[in-house]
């Protein structure tokens, strides 16, 4: 039964998430156009940028 209600919960919340603004799309298609650019990082190094910034 929990797993029932839980499955119920989690098509609920898909079904209700909220639409991207154009701010959040254009922060999106610039990641990507970053990506396809070569401009990335490793997992440690985005950590340690992450850690600098705290």
């Amino acid at each position: 039964m929990d797993e029932l209600l839980q499955a119920m919960e989690l098509e609920h919340e898909i079904e209700h998430f909220h639409q991207l603004t154009g701010e959040e799309k254009m922060a999106i298609d610039e990641g990507i156009n970053d990506a396809e650019a070569g401009n990335l990082h490793s997992n440690a190094a985005a950590s340690q940028l992450v850690k600098e910034c705290l």
